[in-house]
């Protein structure tokens, strides 16, 4: 076993759900950093693929906004539902990873 920082655990993360349609999945350190560079994770130059970090999460600080104050919503948090529940992506009451990385979406 090879104990990792934070950092790392989430580009190995990463890599692996982008593998995923391969035959043989490598969790190793080097393929990951390979699969994450072509990924143009972070690039202003070419489009990033950013689907893969959308199934990695943190917990919210705060789960439900009551009253409704965007300003005061912590990063990757991306909209409030009519319960006031709020949601990152895809994730209710997690921010994901994919919202957290600048211009992870190209408009």
């Amino acid at each position: 076993m090879t104990i990792v920082d934070l950092e790392t655990a989430k580009m190995i993360s990463v890599s692996c759900c982008a593998q995923v349609s391969y035959r043989k999945l490598d969790d190793s350190i080097e393929k990951a950093r390979k699969i994450f560079d072509m990924l143009n994770i972070g690039s202003n130059v070419k489009p990033a693929h950013a689907s893969p970090l959308e199934h990695q999460g943190t917990p919210m600080n705060v789960f439900e906004s009551m009253p409704f104050f965007p300003s005061t919503w912590e990063e990757g948090i991306t909209h409030v539902r009519r319960d006031g529940s709020l949601w990152s992506g895809n994730l209710r009451g997690w921010v994901q990873l994919r919202q957290l990385i600048p211009n992870e979406a190209k408009w």
